[in-house]
């Protein structure tokens, strides 16, 4: 699978209400991002997970990141 422009990683710290998460990138920036899976995502968002994360340009957006993927802390792979 490939991501145009490629995805970046952060660390999950928490997932909350739904379509939120915060996360922390390996440079010590943290920030929140959009999730679009509303759904209770059981076993793919635990924290200290690493999520990979797409960045849109449009300015308008108040979470320019969104969640792509989550790769567990046992290294599975979550689409």
């Amino acid at each position: 699978m490939q991501f145009i422009p490629a995805l970046q990683s952060a660390t999950l710290i928490k997932r909350y209400k739904r379509f939120l998460a915060d996360v922390i990138t390996p440079e010590g920036e943290t920030f929140t991002l959009h999730c679009p899976n509303t759904g209770a995502m059981t076993g793919c968002a635990t924290p200290g997970d690493t999520v990979w994360y797409s960045t849109s340009e449009n300015t308008k957006r108040k979470y320019p990141h969104t969640w792509e993927l989550t790769q567990t802390q046992n290294g599975i792979l979550f689409v």
